[in-house]
């Protein structure tokens, strides 16, 4: 028998009270789901995932999803307890998305089930709802005074993922089905089985099918002419059509008449015909070789509902859906099942109907007011739940705690996270580690949402104990496909429409993750999708923005983008080895310019690495031109450059492939510049650089299948770059942001929150939302850290005399000296002994060469002591002129 209080009083009478006794006996198992149904799930499922009691009171179990109660049942055997041999029965529904009928983030439903003992102890039965006396019944005979069930099923396969224009800020709907064109070789079609139809039914079937418009024409002529038309076949017989324009939305109502049904195999066929446009008075006539062309025509198909007449005998291995229509006059419903079948009724708000053993072959059941959606079950046919599993509590909502720094992390790269954590905690960093299920747990009920983690940041920052964390890490990789396993990155729209796009989408060139990792599986730690002028894009910025109402970070926030704790334990390796033990030497005043061929690239790469030249630091310029047949010079001195160590490298022109291209804005005529490949080629070394790659999509992270050189540079172990600054899709790169970035990254401080100032003076959301920091956001770059003053002296027509003064009584061993051009290129250069942190050197170049000279640079460093310093003076082209020049200590 079933036993235990009725259902509404078990909602709103058990749902807020608080546990009695020890409150570490109270339990939290999460219950996954994909579709609407009646599941029951075991005590000895319970058991298996790690229900402590071997037994529970029957009034201490309740359930809820996304904090709200839902009704349960019990099955106790009637003693009162939960225990070995009992189950609970609950009407579950799939998880409904924010702009669709589906989730956009993730396939599956959360339901919690609270175990444990309560302050009350309710053993009253549940109250089903009555079946019809025999009075009601015989009153009842004629048929019209029967209600009748109708089937309404919703169809739809989140398959293609696209990419429209945003009005506003609202989110779209993203997800559809198929691609429907004027060329499809053969049609779209979706089978379907109507066994469960009345047969005795007049009634036509109701289609209702849902499209959006992909393509859109630029002019139609004539206006009349729509954008978009859609046939509909019923097994081979038009049924129906509808026309609109652009990429709107739009619903198409059918009605297929009974006679053209089949009792079991039917087939929807949706097609686009092709439509010529009239003829006008310029067009010329078609003919056999010049045949006129047909008007492009791209239709997404969302989902398709259908409504029909059910037949009233259940049946069947699972438990069967169907609605009753609210406008009907009655309220008592005529079923039928097999002998000795139990039959039982659960209504979708809560309605629990269980018919009596001698009414089972014909059943006359009353139902409820408040109902109209209904799921029978014969006998046992529950549905089994996709998992159990028991949640492991957690305190991140207590104000008690402090935290600086918030690693979140999946469970299985826990481990490989912890040696980063420690060296933190040992730099005097507070850390707390967080498992990302904890997060999802105490701020979005157990669901799969990229909002939890902005509210679990957010909290903190707003909640927790004083001072406010300052960094977060993402420890785990992002996919913008949480829903499926099995994956085809053709199914992915990298464009919003091209014009002339057809039955494909237009695609990027990329290469494969190769660690197999494809799809939601690569979904460790979801990003967040914001909308861009191309669609979506990732953005782990919109998690730090928690303090006001402006879209800027609080937080400095980076991400390990990575499926593998051997990925992760190769970036903390050189991570820790960057900041605990930095190698000294010239690199560290070495930054490398990259650019594309076009002039105004180059000349705004020119004037930014100008700033820092006359600092002290060393240009490296890398910039191909037009006439180069290819870059394979251009790649070795790349990666010579990289083997040789640099401390910042910054390329700013076209990406595409999600790389580093060069070449026209046409992705058909540039070429590589350098590739995934050219990486596997570099040397180990521990002269790491932070990569700005200000450009289109060189770091897509959340892409369910293509690696990128952004990700990649952070993934090498023993080489490749300490960070990466990137964009995650198309963009138009700013060399005012890329000068905010460089400069906010030469003062004192972190990676992190050199990048967070410079973002917070940033006045395009796009930039700011969609350059993503990979890598730890806590690293302080490897500046040199002595302030360098130089003096000029003695300067005449063919020599000239520089004092160098080192402050902070440190005293290095030996110095780098170059004089360098207008141009910035070394015209002559010294490695003196340092004796002092005072000593003066002179140029010993040959005097043709010293009326080129414009600046002087030095680099002092001492490699036992592990300081190092930067300095430069400008040198005036007047033989009586004297300046200094100096770096601050960072």
């Amino acid at each position: 028998m079933v036993h235990g209080i009725r259902p509404w009083l078990l909602l709103f009478l058990l749902w807020g009270m608080t546990w009695s006794g020890n409150a570490s006996a109270a339990q939290v198992f999460k219950l996954t789901l994909t579709e609407a149904s009646v599941y029951r799930v075991r005590y000895e499922e319970l058991a298996a995932a790690g229900l402590r009691a071997p037994s529970v009171n029957t009034t201490a179990l309740s359930l809820s999803a996304a904090g709200s109660p839902v009704p349960l049942w019990v099955e106790d055997g009637g003693d009162g307890q939960f225990g070995a041999g009992d189950w609970v029965e609950f009407v579950g529904q799939p998880l409904a998305g924010e702009a669709s009928h589906a989730n956009e983030f993730i396939a599956h439903n959360t339901y919690l089930l609270h175990v444990g003992e309560k302050d009350a102890q309710d053993t009253t039965p549940p109250l089903d709802a009555p079946s019809a006396t025999k009075k009601e019944k015989k009153e009842q005979r004629g048929p019209a005074s029967l209600v009748q069930p109708y089937v309404s099923r919703h169809l739809e396969e989140d398959r293609l993922l696209t990419r429209f224009r945003p009005k506003d800020e609202t989110m779209q709907e993203l997800w559809y089905w198929a691609k429907l064109t004027h060329l499809d070789p053969k049609p779209f079609t979706v089978p379907l089985d109507l066994s469960d139809r009345l047969a005795t039914s007049t009634e036509p079937l109701t289609v209702r099918l849902s499209f959006r418009g992909w393509s859109h024409a630029t002019s139609r002529t004539p206006a009349t002419l729509a954008d978009h038309r859609v046939e509909v076949l019923f097994n081979d017989e038009m049924v129906g059509s509808g026309e609109w324009n652009g990429q709107e939305g739009y619903q198409l109502d059918v009605q297929v008449p009974a006679k053209v049904l089949s009792p079991t195999h039917n087939v929807v066929t949706l097609r686009i015909p092709k439509r010529l446009p009239p003829p006008t008075a310029t067009s010329q006539p078609a003919t056999p070789a010049t045949p006129a062309t047909p008007l492009v025509d791209v239709v997404l198909c969302n989902w398709l509902e259908v409504t029909y007449p059910r037949d009233p005998m259940i049946a069947g291995p699972e438990p069967v859906r169907f609605v009753v229509p609210s406008e009907q006059p009655t309220r008592t419903l005529a079923l039928g099942s097999q002998a000795d079948a139990r039959l039982t009724l659960y209504g979708q708000n809560g309605a629990r109907i269980t018919v009596p053993a001698k009414e089972r072959l014909q059943h006359h059941v009353a139902l409820p007011e408040a109902e109209t959606v209904f799921y029978a079950v014969v006998n046992q046919s529950f549905k089994t739940v996709t998992s159990v599993a028991l949640d492991q509590p957690s305190q991140l909502k207590a104000k008690t705690n402090r935290a600086d720094y918030l690693m979140i992390v999946p469970s299985r790269l826990r481990g490989a996270i912890a040696p980063l954590a420690a060296f933190h905690q040992k730099r005097g960093l507070a850390v707390s580690v967080i498992d990302i299920e904890d997060v999802y747990d105490e701020f979005h009920h157990g669901i799969l949402h990229p909002r939890a983690l902005r509210d679990l940041i957010a909290h903190a920052y707003h909640q927790w104990a004083k001072p406010a964390p300052r960094f977060v890490l993402l420890v785990g990789d992002a996919s913008w496909d949480g829903k499926n396993s099995r994956v085809e990155d053709a199914n992915y729209s990298d464009w919003t429409y091209q014009p002339g796009e057809t039955i494909r989408f237009s695609k990027n060139g990329s290469t494969a993750y190769t660690d197999g990792h494809l799809g939601s599986v690569r979904n460790l730690i979801p990003t967040w999708n914001y909308n861009t002028f191309e669609g979506h894009a990732a953005s782990d910025t919109w998690f730090a923005e928690v303090d006001g109402e402006d879209f800027y970070p609080d937080v400095a926030i980076g991400r390990f983008p990575v499926t593998e704790p051997s990925e992760v334990a190769a970036i903390v390796k050189k991570t820790i080895h960057y900041m605990e033990r930095p190698e000294v030497g010239p690199w560290r005043r070495n930054m490398l310019w990259i650019t594309n061929d076009e002039s105004h690239f180059q000349a705004s790469s020119d004037t930014l690495a100008a700033t820092l030249t006359t600092a002290g630091f060393a240009a490296h310029k890398i910039y191909p031109k037009m006439q180069d047949v290819d870059n394979a010079r251009h790649q070795e001195r790349l990666r010579g450059a990289f083997d040789e160590g640099q401390l910042l490298v910054h390329f700013y022109g076209h990406g595409g492939r999600y790389i580093w291209r060069t070449g026209p804005p046409d992705l058909r005529k540039n070429h590589d510049l350098f590739t995934l490949a050219d990486l596997d080629k570099l040397s180990p070394t521990g002269r790491l650089p932070i990569v700005l790659s200000m450009t289109c999509y060189s770091a897509p992270f959340d892409h369910p299948t293509a690696d990128s050189i952004g990700e990649k540079f952070l993934r090498l172990p023993d080489r490749g770059a300490i960070a990466v600054f990137a964009a995650s899709w198309r963009n138009s790169p700013s060399i005012n942001f890329s000068q905010m970035v460089v400069q906010e990254l030469s003062k004192p401080g972190t990676i992190g929150e050199a990048i967070m100032r410079a973002k917070r003076l940033e006045k395009d959301r796009l930039l700011v939302e969609t350059y993503n920091l990979l890598g730890d956001p806590a690293v302080p770059l490897a500046l040199p850290q002595l302030p360098v003053t130089l003096t000029l002296e003695n300067h005449n027509a063919d020599s000239a005399r520089v004092t160098a003064e080192v402050g902070a009584q440190a005293v290095p061993s030996q110095a780098l000296i170059e004089w360098l051009d207008q141009s910035g290129e070394v015209v002559h250069h010294q490695e003196v002994k340092v004796p002092r942190s005072r000593f003066t050197t002179t140029y010993d170049g040959t005097p043709e060469r010293f009326s080129a000279v414009r600046a002087v640079r030095a680099y002092v460093w001492n490699a036992k002591a592990n300081i190092d310093g930067v300095g430069g003076v400008a040198v005036p082209p007047q033989a009586a002129a004297v300046g200094t020049g100096s770096v601050p200590g960072s």
